[in-house]
């Protein structure tokens, strides 16, 4: 019986940790890499960010 509730308690374990990353970001497509950069963004400014780079310089990208 012990070991069932230990089994029982890793999965549930796995099912409440494994959902949220699925959706760890909406604004990402897997692709080649093409360049890599470091940028600090604050806490809760991560989607206006990604709303900005997808305004400004993904047309510039997609132009070359």
């Amino acid at each position: 019986m012990r070991k069932f509730g230990l089994w029982l308690f890793l999965a549930l374990t796995l099912l409440v940790v494994g959902t949220p990353l699925f959706a760890q970001n909406l604004h990402y497509n897997n692709g080649p890499v093409w360049r890599v950069t470091y940028v600090n963004i604050k806490t809760g400014m991560g989607d206006q960010y990604w709303n900005d780079l997808s305004q400004n310089f993904k047309p510039l990208y997609e132009e070359f």
